[in-house]
């Protein structure tokens, strides 16, 4: 029997920034879940036999766009966390918010919780991030968040993510890992993907990297100091093979890839998928997640997965957290 492990729930199409990878400002749809949705998701018997299952590694992320722009964000985290003791792990966001930040760390913290991780997006250097997010001053703000944080909570764990593209950022590797050492953050990248289900729903981004673009990535990458103080063996693998997906070199490691065994997205309108790149596998505003979970749908995605029928990426979620991809 398949176990769902790790639960990625986006829970608004809410977004303050209007960055230019990003089409989600375009989409008309805004419906968001509401307490009852949610628990009558948390407390499926596929969702509890899961939990009880993987117990500690059952994992829910809050994800995208903004979470903190739902006004009732601690009520929907309480009403998960008395259902799911302490599968709340990570939280998505800018970081430009930095009250709401706060305000929402210090009242999970009340309540003797404290997340795994915040995840907060930085692209590029000050002056393009700001071009890119088209807001002034977005990449100051997220740094004085990431400061303050350190500030109140010297232990809360955060790690910077940056998303290559063809552009100018390609060239930035080095100088946000160095960033990253300076705020004492971790740090982690990966190639553009093209996700209409997800960012880019009305159009197509240019993903194909010059070898000139590809070496000088490739650069960044060896003997970066920064990089080798990584505290996980994974992370820092993952990084190094990115020149060799780039080149075409890894299309054979789908092979590795569970995510169709073992993790599902939620998004706001109720659609799930199990990889965001391929088709959904249901709605849950208009079947539960039991009939979900064993639908033809899911099945004939597992066994696609298995024949590598499916769209090949190096995206940090299942794919490269198998054990085996390491060890070849």
């Amino acid at each position: 029997m398949n176990h769902i492990k790790t639960i990625n729930w986006i829970l608004t199409y809410k977004c303050n920034l209007k960055c230019k990878h990003c089409d989600i400002r375009q989409n008309p749809n805004k419906q968001e879940p509401n307490i009852n949705q949610i628990e009558k998701i948390i407390t499926s018997p596929t969702i509890q036999q899961s939990y009880k299952h993987h117990w500690q590694s059952f994992d829910i992320w809050i994800s995208w766009w903004e979470p903190l722009l739902i006004p009732n964000l601690e009520d929907i985290m309480l009403t998960i966390d008395k259902h799911l003791p302490w599968s709340i792990h990570s939280i998505t966001t800018n970081a430009t918010l930095k009250q709401k930040l706060i305000k929402l760390l210090i009242f999970w913290k009340q309540h003797w919780k404290q997340l795994n991780k915040i995840n907060i997006s930085i692209d590029w250097n000050e002056e393009n991030h700001d071009k890119q997010r088209w807001t002034k001053w977005s990449f100051k703000k997220t740094i004085e968040t990431i400061k303050t944080i350190k500030k109140i909570f010297p232990n809360q764990l955060i790690e910077i993510k940056l998303t290559i593209t063809t552009k100018d950022n390609h060239s930035d590797i080095l100088f946000l890992s160095k960033l990253a050492d300076k705020l004492w953050t971790l740090f982690s990248f990966k190639p553009i993907e093209n996700m209409t289900n997800y960012t880019n729903q009305n159009k197509q981004i240019e993903t194909t990297f010059s070898p000139e673009q590809i070496e000088k990535i490739q650069k960044q990458i060896i003997n970066n100091p920064y990089l080798e103080k990584q505290n996980t063996y994974k992370n820092k693998n993952f990084f190094y093979k990115i020149p060799n997906y780039l080149t075409n070199w890894l299309w054979e490691e789908r092979k590795n890839c569970t995510i169709a065994n073992d993790s599902i997205t939620i998004m706001p309108d109720g659609k799930i998928y199990t990889c965001i790149l391929m088709n959904k596998i249901g709605n849950i505003t208009k079947q539960n997640i039991d009939e979900i979970w064993n639908s033809e749908e899911i099945q004939t995605q597992r066994k696609n997965i298995k024949q590598w029928k499916c769209p090949w990426c190096m995206l940090m979620c299942w794919l490269f957290k198998s054990k085996n991809t390491y060890e070849q």
